[in-house]
């Protein structure tokens, strides 16, 4: 209703004195809107607005509307500079061996930082004089927290975490965040809590945070539609690790080159860890998808007591009713067009989508998209939860 009004307003001198206008819109009960016998106080604002023309609204399904939908959908890509192409280097490498170019960057790093360097200075000048000014006597309060070790400083409160210098955290926030393996574009409180696991600097959330906010990949794969949730009616926590699982299917994907366009998810509700496995949904069956479970996830992690499943064709059917009775495994069947009942499983469904979708428009390889699965499943169980 607001886009209508406000498209009306915008383009009053082409609508305004025509005999008719159709409007076309994928909201269906827009349709009907006159024929409400409630309306709140915003949508009589925007029919007063509206009822100055003649017109009619008619449904337009959103996947049929391609013009409309590609052109909320362009992207602004910036030109690569070669200081982005040098950021794109293996930064992962050189975190985690700590390589001396990587440490040499660090130190090289300090002496232009606006923190640092002042705190850098006083530790090496151990036999200096009394600072006079106030602005030295602030700088040697602020050398407390630090420790130099090897020309490193190091944040003694937050457990002796590295200090990062201003020219090199957007390196660490594109590794912690953008990078397939140990990244998958996670959220705010993910990547903080993966940053400080190992580094420090000053204001680190509001920095991560506007990175996040500023994200193009994230902007376009990633939506917000609901309102802030309520209090989670769950069922009853599993005692232990692999009692229970959640399963789940994701269809309608592209082909891959190995003949996949299905994924099985499992997640296990009490550790959060996930397993997807990939499976072509025209050979799935009851049968073909035992193979499978028993491939992908029973071989590392047992039987579980009991499974939440949907009421998919295939786990209604005889074959895995008796299965399991035969196993000694407890089926809990959601109930019918309530998909919260399985949100354990819907809500990983939902991380992995936007982990494709992310990697898929960045690696631009449509047909690899089951390669990444590894990856993704490494990337999710390692975040925090």
């Amino acid at each position: 209703m607001l886009a209508i009004s406000a498209n009306l307003e915008c383009w009053a001198c082409y609508v305004h004195g025509r005999r008719h206008t159709t409007i076309y819109t994928d909201h269906a009960a827009l349709q009907h809107i006159l024929g409400q016998n409630k309306l709140s106080s915003r949508q009589w604002c925007h029919l007063d607005k509206i009822q100055q023309h003649d017109y009619d609204i008619k449904y337009f399904p959103g996947a049929s509307n391609t013009v409309a939908d590609a052109l909320s959908r362009i992207a602004y890509t910036q030109p690569s500079t070669p200081e982005t192409t040098r950021s794109l280097l293996n930064v992962i490498e050189l975190r985690i061996s700590a390589s001396n170019d990587w440490l040499d960057d660090i130190r090289a790093g300090y002496t232009e930082d606006l923190v640092f360097s002042p705190v850098l200075e006083h530790l090496n000048d151990k036999g200096g004089e009394t600072p006079r000014t106030k602005k030295a006597r602030r700088t040697r309060e602020r050398a407390k927290s630090y420790l130099l070790q090897d020309g490193l400083l190091y944040h003694k409160p937050s457990g002796g975490k590295l200090c990062i210098p201003d020219n090199l955290r957007s390196d660490v926030i594109r590794e912690a965040h953008d990078a397939i393996l140990g990244g998958g574009h996670a959220g705010i409180e993910k990547t903080i809590a993966a940053v400080a696991s190992r580094y420090h600097w000053p204001r680190m959330t509001d920095t991560i945070t506007n990175w996040i906010r500023g994200c193009d990949v994230c902007h376009r794969v990633k939506h917000k539609n609901a309102k802030p949730y309520g209090l989670l009616q769950a069922l009853p926590t599993p005692l232990e690790r692999a009692e229970r699982v959640n399963i789940d299917f994701i269809t309608k994907l592209p082909m891959s080159k190995s003949g996949y366009d299905a994924v099985a998810t499992v997640i296990d509700p009490l550790t959060k860890r996930t397993h997807w496995i990939p499976v072509t949904e025209s050979d799935l069956t009851a049968e073909t998808f035992v193979t499978a479970f028993i491939a992908g996830y029973v071989r590392s992690r047992g039987l579980p007591v009991s499974i939440v499943l949907d009421r998919d064709v295939r786990f209604t059917s005889s074959f895995w009713q008796s299965l399991c009775s035969q196993l000694g495994i407890k089926l809990w069947m959601s109930t019918a067009y309530h998909p919260q009942s399985d949100g354990q499983a819907e809500k990983v469904n939902s991380t992995l989508e936007t982990f494709l979708k992310a990697y898929i428009a960045q690696l631009e390889d449509l047909a690899n998209w089951d390669q990444l699965l590894p990856l993704a499943e490494f990337a999710y169980n390692a975040a925090k939860h």
